[in-house]
């Protein structure tokens, strides 16, 4: 008679130990070991201190890994690194000097917030590879003066990419040398005053392009893109305004599904053409009976009859143009019957709130 062998119990705090135990000998194994520069809780061959790097001359590393807690990381000469990456609790601060990546991507982890304030560059192979800024859901990177180096930038990410004008103040550009940009996953946000070009000479058409046929990608700022924005893919993109006065965009092509959100009394700009059908427009604030400019290009090749409203609480003036739309030359106009703002969440919270107090003072006891 054979006898059954035991399972044996492990109960979490032996999970743990041994968890523990295997994770010591992968990193003990020289085969498995990954070759990491920390900056914060450990020290390493290119930085002796577990806080900050002060030192006077530059800085060499393969792969970058910023861990928490972080304090300000200050370049005092040119530096390089092969990739950079940015961990969960993380917040990175780059003052002065000039950093150059010079391999695929820059990454920043799910809620963590980081900055880059010196002179970014991405070294250009002759391969044109492309750089990807990956920034996960919750997280966001803020970042100046770019030159990409003539190579593709892809962002990806649920989080967001922002480009603000150039923290060196004597250029207000925020990225050139740039091939394309894609904005396949989350939010490339473009600042006041920042602006997005090429300066070839002469000077080339930047492509933008947002979304794909199975992620969304939005779009969204205040500031400048010289080029032109493409949208991919039915609901998948998203060209957003930014509260700040106008966004201005040369020429735009939105596919038949894209939706353009507007915090009302911003408007779109551009130089050229705007061609879209079938989009839908989503919007915050706004009054009954004003007349609100939301596009304004030399070219406007707009379906009225078949655009959408996305927005709960907004019923459009059937006597104000093409039921509420309007293009007046140059500009696409809407006007509102009504506008209903959506309760808020206080209200939504009190009315709860009331309803589970009378239920409890309808009920009987039981017999």
């Amino acid at each position: 008679m054979s006898i059954p062998k035991q399972i044996p119990h492990f109960t979490p705090m032996k999970t743990r130990a041994i968890l523990a135990v295997v994770l010591q000998v992968l990193l003990a194994c020289p085969a498995l070991a990954v070759d990491r520069t920390w900056i914060a809780g450990t020290s390493s061959t290119s930085f002796n201190s577990t806080t900050n790097y002060t030192g006077s001359g530059a800085f060499s590393a393969d792969d970058l890994y910023f861990d928490m807690p972080v304090l300000p990381l200050n370049i005092s000469s040119p530096s390089n690194v092969s990739s950079l990456y940015i961990l969960q609790g993380a917040t990175g601060f780059y003052v002065g000097g000039e950093l150059l990546v010079y391999k695929e991507k820059i990454g920043v982890a799910a809620n963590t917030t980081a900055t880059i304030a010196s002179k970014l560059y991405t070294y250009n192979y002759g391969d044109s590879r492309p750089v990807y800024f990956d920034v996960g859901a919750g997280g966001k990177l803020t970042t100046g003066l770019h030159n990409l180096g003539r190579r593709e930038l892809i962002k990806t990410g649920e989080g967001i990419l922002e480009f603000l004008e150039g923290f060196d103040t004597s250029s207000p550009t925020a990225i050139n040398n740039t091939v394309v940009v894609r904005i396949m996953e989350g939010t490339v946000l473009i600042g006041e005053n920042a602006l997005l070009q090429r300066t070839d000479t002469p000077l080339k058409v930047l492509p933008v392009l947002v979304g794909t046929e199975d992620t969304t990608g939005r779009l969204m700022g205040s500031g400048t893109i010289n080029g032109i924005v493409q949208t991919f893919g039915a609901s998948q993109s998203i060209i957003e305004t930014s509260g700040d006065g106008s966004f201005f965009l040369s020429t735009v092509n939105a596919e038949a599904g894209a939706t353009l959100r507007f915090r009302l009394g911003d408007v779109i700009v551009g130089d050229g053409e705007f061609t879209g059908q079938n989009l839908v427009f989503e919007f915050t604030g706004g009054e009954v009976g004003v007349v609100y400019t939301l596009l304004e290009f030399p070219s406007l090749t707009i379906d009225l009859d078949s655009l959408q409203i996305g927005s709960s609480g907004y019923e459009l003036d059937p006597n104000f143009g093409v039921n509420g739309w309007l293009i007046d030359g140059n500009l696409l106009q809407v006007r509102f019957l009504e506008v209903i703002p959506e309760p808020n969440s206080a209200l939504l919270f009190l009315t709860a709130a009331g309803f589970v107090l009378g239920c409890r003072l309808r009920r009987r006891p039981h017999v």
